[in-house]
Order: C-alpha cells, then structure tokens, then sequence
C-alpha cells in the first residue's frame, strides 16, 4: 500500500523578497502549464506587493489544510480571483468556477 507524501500547511519563509520569488517561479509554471494544455483562461501577469504576497500565503495555508476553504470579499478587479488561481496551483487543488444561474426570475421562487 502506498503512502502519501504530507505537505506542510505552513512552510515559513526567510523574507518578503524570498518569498516574492517563489510566487514569481510559480506564476511562471502555472502561465507554462496553461499553454501546454492549450488551457483558454489568461495567462496570469501580477505583481507581487507585499499585501498580495501575504495574501497568497494565507491562501495557500488555507487551501492547503484538510478541508480548507476561504472566502474571497472585495472590489471587482482588484486580483482575488487571479491569486486563487496561483493559490489553487501552488496548493495542488482543482479550481472549480460556481456560476449563479442567469434565468433566475426576481421573484425569488428558490423553493425554501
């Protein structure tokens, strides 16, 4: 029988800049796998400042520990969805996108 590797949930990192780097070699592996697979989403092109750095690793973490989950509040267009992708990469997790449906009456009619 086979045993899995264990990940730590939380690998510390010497400095800002160390880690910085890291998330740029990722970024770069994750834009590469994207076009081996002839993948449709943008690739992803962020600039990593100190606040979005520590957001990714708490994301990362998050994702990362068993059943672990976030939730992601914010302005559109302020890059949370382009850090779950890199966070989803890096934390080996399948990205699933949940869409509300569009036919929806404004009704209500959920059925609760």
């Amino acid at each position: 029988r086979a045993k899995r590797a264990h990940r730590a949930a939380y690998e510390p990192a010497r400095d800002t800049e160390e880690f910085g780097e890291f998330a740029t070699s990722c970024e770069e592996r994750f834009n590469a796998s994207l076009q081996a697979r002839g993948d449709p989403l943008s690739d992803l092109r962020l600039v990593f400042f100190d606040e979005a750095l520590q957001q990714l690793s708490r994301l990362v973490r998050q994702l990362r520990t068993p059943r672990g989950s976030a939730l992601l509040v914010g302005t559109g267009g302020s890059g949370k969805r382009s850090l779950v992708r890199l966070a989803a990469y890096i934390a080996g997790c399948e990205l699933v996108r949940l869409r509300a449906p569009t036919d929806v009456s404004a009704g209500g009619g959920g059925g609760g």
